[in-house]
């Protein structure tokens, strides 16, 4: 797979901020940018020509990777770090009423019968590792819990088998 194949990703709309992010931050540490945006590559006047060069690909790199409607959040930034700083503020919600929502996404997350498990399993997981980052960390077993009694009865068989082997 080719590299430009790999770094296809869906721009930033403003409705997509969490995927966009990871897919985007994944990008700039394969380019050998990430350390410029997240400030643990300092500019000093030793690599300052090469830095500047470092920070405008990566600039450049964000800004290829938002929708032109997103432009205006960014356009006036000097620095990537600037410009990440900015669409981090503007979209990720880590406050109360975000911290309510996942939750609630969480416990009433039900897997259907004829729905794929990796997909349920994986949703799942991306909630629990959501609420984790703000702070919101549920302890292995409740989560496991959780998960094991959402499941549909087709699945029955293997609930009763995980509680057997805990005994």
């Amino acid at each position: 797979m080719s590299s430009a194949a790999l770094m296809q990703i869906d721009k930033l709309d403003g409705h997509n901020y969490d995927s966009w992010c990871t897919q985007m931050k994944s990008i700039l540490i394969h380019t050998e940018l990430w350390k410029i945006v997240s400030g643990k590559f300092v500019r000093n006047i030793a690599v300052a020509d090469k830095w500047d060069e470092l920070d405008e690909k990566a600039l450049a790199t964000i800004t290829l990777g938002v929708k032109t409607s997103q432009l205006m959040h960014i356009r006036k930034c000097k620095s990537s770090l600037e410009a990440w700083k900015a669409l981090e503020t503007l979209y990720k919600a880590t406050g109360p009423v975000r911290k309510v929502s996942l939750y609630r996404k969480l416990i009433n997350m039900k897997m259907e019968e004829n729905d794929d498990i990796l997909k349920y399993l994986n949703d799942f997981s991306n909630v629990a590792d959501k609420l984790a980052e703000m702070d919101i960390a549920l302890p292995n077993e409740v989560l496991v819990i959780m998960l094991l009694s959402n499941l549909p009865k087709s699945f029955d068989n293997f609930v009763v088998a995980m509680e057997t082997r805990d005994n």
